[in-house]
């Protein structure tokens, strides 16, 4: 009996230890996907505002942030007034449009899972932090028409929902508490960009 009883634990113990190491494995699998979603975020994000005037529109619209309701998750609240008052969202759905590029399609079979319909992905990008730049052949002063800016990825990776990705993922189909969102993983990816001419 007791050797029995040995041996039924060391099995139990085996299959407990065999499921950790499993869901370790895919949470190491859901992290790396958000932070490629994040820097595929950086990527799509760049090329979006080296086009003629996105630039400066997107500055723009950042100035004018708590005007229009926009908010940052990337700057905290205890910052001075002239941090906080510049802050623009960039979603996969502004790239798209101006870039006539799908970036948020779930992609081949195989990019999140190896079954189709199976995991989902999105990006937001935050601009904030804007400083004058100095770039060659622009004025070194004041007066340059460039910006150098931090541009904060946050790569969103859960399960899918049936439903296409429509600007904010965690918008789509529900609100945080819902069974997706609440599975999802997020990882934040920080890089710096100098755009411009703001005009």
């Amino acid at each position: 009996m007791m050797a029995i009883l040995l041996l039924s634990g060391m099995g139990m113990w085996s299959m407990h230890s065999a499921a950790l190491v499993d869901r370790a494995a895919g949470y190491e699998r859901a992290s790396l996907q958000a932070q490629y979603v994040s820097e595929l975020g950086l990527v799509a994000t760049s090329a979006y505002l080296s086009l003629p005037s996105m630039a400066s529109i997107n500055y723009h619209l950042g100035e004018r942030a708590y005007q229009t309701g926009d908010r940052c998750h990337s700057i905290p609240t205890n910052m001075p007034v002239d941090v906080k008052s510049f802050c623009k969202s960039l979603w996969p759905t502004d790239v798209e449009k101006a870039t006539i590029t799908t970036v948020t399609s779930d992609g081949a079979v195989g990019s999140f899972s190896p079954f189709d319909m199976e995991l989902q992905g999105d990006f937001t990008v935050e601009m904030t932090s804007p400083r004058r730049a100095g770039v060659p052949g622009a004025p070194q002063d004041e007066t340059s028409p460039y910006r150098l800016v931090t541009l904060t990825s946050y790569g969103t990776v859960r399960p899918h929902s049936q439903n296409p990705v429509q600007g904010n993922l965690c918008a789509v189909g529900g609100t945080d508490s819902t069974a997706q969102n609440s599975a999802a993983g997020r990882i934040a990816v920080r890089s710096h960009a100098i755009i411009g001419p703001i005009e």
